[in-house]
């Protein structure tokens, strides 16, 4: 849900509670608390009463339809994630599933992202 409320809030511009409520189909009280989890990704939004909530600057989040259509090789499943720890865990936790197959994950946010042995950034 947490995805569909940035995908509305991405341009940037005020939206009510109630809007939000109604186009995702829940209440003003389940929208109030994903826009608290916004907090605990450091997003940063406005709240201001009467006018609804809207993210300080738009975004442009990853999407998964452009990037496929910009690939000029196979991939047989993409992975698009708000946050994770690390991308390259999240992979090796599910790549028993997926053996044989181009599998690519990608994530708005890494908590705990590491690189090449084991490297921390």
């Amino acid at each position: 849900m947490l995805n569909k409320i940035l995908t509305v809030l991405a341009d940037g511009q005020f939206h009510s509670g109630e809007e939000l409520g109604e186009a995702l189909g829940v209440s003003r009280a389940a929208v109030w608390k994903q826009m608290k989890k916004l907090d605990e990704l450091d997003i940063p939004y406005s709240s201001v009463k009467g006018r609804g909530y809207r993210l300080q600057d738009g975004i442009e989040l990853l999407d998964q339809q452009r990037i496929q259509q910009a690939l000029t090789q196979r991939l047989d499943i993409l992975d698009i994630l708000l946050d994770v720890n690390s991308t390259n865990t999240y992979l090796f936790e599910r790549a028993g599933d997926h053996m044989g197959k181009r599998y690519a994950v990608l994530a708005e946010k890494q908590l705990g992202g590491r690189g090449r042995r084991g490297r921390r950034w």
